[in-house]
């Protein structure tokens, strides 16, 4: 049988709020989480890591059991008899429900991917609500973390949720690019051998290339100056007729050497892309072939 979950950004907001006992528990996350010692601890070590504060689940209360934030009191100072002291103290914490909409949304994702029994679970744009470190961290973690058995299908337009996805070395990753043409989606699919091999190069994997994805076009220079150039350029030119400048995205490489890397990184991805070299590439009759099939 398949079951699909679909986890809006509404839902990811509330789905972390104190779970009421007699609403048919054993089917939400929370419950699953109260169950396991193991799970709780897990998500928590994630949460610190994001947020830099425990994420601890309250079992001692009678009618809801809420997720609180902070400095989880340490277990090995108290005995199974004074279970009610230590969460008499975690009582004293925040609660998640009370925090922002980052925690919250971050929290809620984790909560579905350690516990979910769906098939497949739909999660739109996941890095809403997070700083970019954040998003990176739950991309990374959403791959390492995802069973085998199930299926994420994840719209983002966050290239550092993307960037966790990648770093994160997961076999199972496809990286899906949809061009909209009128009425038709066109999508462009980069699989994972492939991802492999351009994710290898330190240029594209510490730089902001990958942003290209989410452009109609790109534009690679040899240096950051020459990016700054042609924008303003661009810039002038559409704004001196009262238009907006279109959705281009000016990179460099460092250098004519890599140029041809980055192209063909972005061809791979059907991104349409233009190379600007300086005019002394046509001194190098190599460095100019290799560009030029890079572009084909």
């Amino acid at each position: 049988m398949l079951f699909v979950k679909f986890l809006r950004t509404e839902l990811r907001l509330t789905s972390s709020n104190a779970l009421n006992r007699n609403s048919q528990p054993e089917k939400h996350s929370i419950y699953k989480l109260n169950k396991s010692e193991a799970t709780a601890q897990k998500l928590s070590d994630y949460f610190r890591q994001a947020f830099g504060v425990d994420l601890i689940v309250n079992r001692n209360e009678m009618q809801t059991i809420p997720l609180h934030t902070g400095q989880a009191p340490d277990k090995a100072a108290f005995t199974i008899d004074r279970q009610d002291d230590y969460y008499k103290q975690v009582a004293t914490l925040p609660k998640l429900q009370e925090q922002g909409d980052g925690m919250r949304s971050f929290a809620s994702v984790l909560l579905d991917t350690f516990t979910s029994d769906h098939t497949i679970t739909l999660i739109d744009e996941p890095e809403a609500f997070l700083h970019p470190p954040q998003a990176r961290l739950l991309g990374k973690m959403l791959a390492k973390n995802n069973p085998d058995k199930r299926q994420l299908f994840i719209a983002t337009h966050s290239e550092d949720f993307l960037q966790g996805l990648l770093d994160a070395d997961n076999v199972n990753v496809t990286v899906i690019r949809i061009n909209r043409d009128n009425n038709v989606n066109k999508m462009s699919v980069l699989k994972n051998d492939e991802i492999k091999k351009l994710w290898g190069n330190p240029l594209l994997r510490y730089s902001n290339i990958l942003s290209g994805l989410f452009h109609e076009k790109v534009v690679v220079c040899e240096s950051d100056y020459d990016c700054l150039f042609y924008r303003a350029i661009l810039d002038v030119i559409f704004e001196s007729d009262g238009k907006t400048s279109p959705d281009i995205m000016f990179t460099h490489c460092g250098g004519k050497d890599r140029m041809k890397d980055v192209v063909a990184a972005l061809h791979a991805l059907k991104v349409p892309v233009i190379a600007i070299p300086d005019f002394d590439i046509i001194n190098d009759r190599g460095k100019l072939k290799n560009l030029v099939r890079a572009c084909l």
